[in-house]
């Protein structure tokens, strides 16, 4: 640790006494609620201090609020969020050691048992490598930590421009819930991971039996399967398998493959990613509770959205159409076997992925016989002479902003006509009243050329639904189509209908497609004319040098600033340098459909982030955030009705922007 740009110390248990003395001032820091504490990857500080500062050196766990985060910062300059990488991009004379996590694996991990040896006849049993077992090597780890915090406080200074109040606000809202966690049902993931675990040996050995191979092993798989059939297949991905199947059930013809095809149906069985995410909930649920904790990522995205680590939240399945999952969920918590799962519900790993976001729930321990709620194990009421215990799911408030980026979008745009659209909609009080004024509707009766009345709910709605929500950023009839039939269960729309719908979209949303043209004739003019300030309807470019390094910056209506890192004009078209694949950081090139959507996405991230702190203010306790929706605790005189309110309560600058949400009290999270 450090005061501002001081050199480094650092401190450990075991440490001698007169070193001790000389840490007192940081000591005293610690405590001191005016002194903030600048960490990369803060999370983890907290975690730390809440567990072992005051039971190892007595010394109170800071304020959440006081912890300020570089991986936060770095995010929010767009950049990486990796300490090693980031050092690197900002070009810093300090630079990460890269021998750090060895060092740390070495001292911090247990070592695992080992076998006997000539040199250790007795073999060594599990144990902690202790820093007076290799002073020399812990003498390095001393130095890297020493060199972590180097890093960190030169990230501090080039990026400073980036630790604004409105950004530090919401940082600390996100370690108030990250701190609070999320529960899990955990006797219901047990249960479905033991299903699980039979399902997918039945499969696999199903599987070996017809190729002789594990279904595991991608490569001879894929090269089995490719002997088989007659086009061959580029990979096994979820998409190239199902794609195929698809293929073959169009043409009605699978003579001669028909071995080929059973294997790929049961690899496909296998491969739901929602499944894994079973084990991943059970690995990191608390210790001594049911809550997963340090699962959000603020700024997580360029935009200012929170993304997920741990367990991916944000990109759970859709439920396969025709499961009942309620009903599958209530009897895996009951202890379903894996035959009667499959004989009422359908194919075991397919429930239990489609059912995958019910394990988010909130359970009580109470009497079997008189519902009262347990403690240590016992009935508190002594006249009850039920002798047993159960798991009762307990509520939570549920909302979901309605349609936000196609308000948002509009909004900016001043597409006034279809602002006007929502807000009939949202006056509308009769189910029949909203039927009639449905946008989707609208824009459905449009492409198909049918009255609004005559409208089904699918596909035509569902279309509608998708070209109102996804065409706002220049999307084109190839990547709609790619849409609709990922977002629809697999449904193919028929073909020329793509087109149809775009042209309609585009023919009635004039403003929004200039605004793509606008946001990006002012983001050029920015770059070329660094430091004049380019204003597009509610937004401002600006391009400027901070620290060295330029930014293309983008004003938000909420004072917010997106940043683009080293903008430039090739062959003219805008470039910066951001995440291209995977880890991977290099050269983006952005037209004014991509700044549109980062646009109306921030706008979105902002007005979630105001919504979650008026509900925390008035003592909604956020459980989690997910999208646009936002799940919080149920407690006594709350209501989901005032829980959207307090979601929607617009800020002065969105002056305007018709803002809507629906919420339910729901005994686990669902996703209409």
């Amino acid at each position: 640790m450090s005061f501002d740009d001081h050199r480094p110390v650092a401190w450990w248990q075991g440490i001698t006494n007169h070193e001790i003395s000389h840490l007192n001032q940081y000591f005293d820091a610690l405590e001191d609620p005016s002194v903030l504490i600048y960490a990369h990857n803060a999370m983890f500080e907290m975690a730390i201090c809440q567990a072992l500062l005051e039971k190892t050196w007595n010394i109170w766990c800071p304020d959440l609020d006081r912890f300020r985060c570089t991986m936060s910062l770095a995010r929010r300059a767009a950049l990486p969020a990796s300490l090693d990488k980031l050092a690197v991009a900002l070009q810093l004379s300090n630079l990460k050691d890269t021998r750090g996590k060895t060092l740390l694996r070495k001292f911090s991990v247990m070592q695992t048992a080992k076998r006997p040896t000539k040199k250790n006849p007795d073999g060594l049993p599990p144990r902690r490598i202790l820093p007076s077992d290799e002073p020399e090597a812990f003498a390095e780890l001393v130095d890297y930590c020493k060199q972590d915090v180097r890093v960190e406080q030169e990230v501090v200074s080039k990026l400073r421009y980036f630790d604004e109040d409105i950004n530090n606000a919401n940082y600390s809202l996100d370690a108030r819930i990250n701190a609070r966690g999320v529960t899990v049902n955990v006797g219901a993931l047990e249960h479905a991971q033991k299903l699980i675990e039979e399902e997918t040996e039945v499969v696999g050995k199903a599987f070996k039996e017809l190729t002789g191979i594990a279904v595991t092993q991608n490569a001879k798989v894929l090269a089995w399967v490719n002997k088989q059939i007659p086009s061959p297949l580029p990979n096994l991905q979820a998409e190239t398998i199902e794609e195929f199947l698809e293929k073959i059930e169009d043409e009605q013809s699978c003579f001669g493959f028909t071995d080929a095809i059973d294997a790929l149906q049961m690899k496909q069985a296998t491969a739901y990613a929602s499944i894994k995410k079973v084990a991943t909930m059970l690995a990191c649920h608390g210790p001594h509770d049911n809550r997963i904790r340090g699962m959000l990522n603020h700024h997580g995205a360029t935009t200012g959205r929170w993304t997920n680590s741990l367990v991916q939240f944000q990109n759970m399945k859709r439920p396969t159409p025709g499961i009942d999952t309620e009903g599958a969920y209530r009897d895996i918590c009951e202890g379903i076997s894996r035959d009667m799962l499959d004989v009422c519900y359908g194919p075991p790993l397919e429930v239990i992925s489609s059912c995958i976001r019910h394990f988010v729930q909130d359970t009580e321990l109470v009497c079997g016989s008189c519902g009262c709620l347990a403690s240590e194990g016992l009935c508190p009421n002594w006249g009850c002479e039920g002798g047993y215990l159960k798991r009762r799911g307990k509520l939570f408030n549920n909302a979901d902003y309605a349609a936000v980026e196609a308000r948002i979008v509009a909004w900016l745009a001043g597409q006034e006509d279809a602002l006007e659209e929502y807000r009939s909609y949202d006056a509308a009080e009769s189910k029949e009243e909203k039927n009639a004024l449905d946008p989707y509707r609208h824009l459905a009766a449009l492409i198909y050329g049918v009255s609004v009345a005559e409208v089904n709910k699918f596909p035509q709605r569902n279309v509608g639904k998708h070209a109102k929500l996804g065409c706002g950023y220049g999307l084109g009839a190839a990547g709609f189509r790619k849409q609709v039939k990922k977002q629809s269960g697999g449904y193919d729309l028929p073909l020329g209908l793509e087109e149809t719908a775009v042209a309609i979209w585009r023919s009635k949303h004039k403003k929004i497609v200039s605004f793509w043209y606008n946001t990006e004739r002012a983001a050029k003019r920015a770059i070329v004319n660094k430091g004049k300030a380019f204003q597009v309807d509610k937004v401002t470019f600006l391009c400027r040098d901070i620290e060295g390094m330029c930014f293309l910056l983008c004003q938000l209506p909420s004072k917010r600033k997106l940043a683009f890192p080293q903008p430039r004009i090739s062959a003219d078209q805008i470039v910066i340098f951001g995440n291209t694949v995977g880890n991977n950081w290099g050269d983006i090139r952005l037209w004014g459909g991509d700044f549109t959507g980062r646009i109306t996405q921030a706008v979105a991230a902002d007005l979630m982030a105001i919504g979650a702190t008026n509900s925390e203010k008035a003592g909604y306790e956020i459980a989690t955030l997910i999208h646009d929706e936002a799940l919080a605790y149920h407690k006594p005189g709350q209501t989901p009705e005032e829980f959207v309110e307090l979601l929607t309560d617009m800020p002065s600058w969105a002056d305007g922007l018709p803002i809507a949400a629906e919420g339910s009290l729901v005994p686990f999270y669902k996703k209409d």
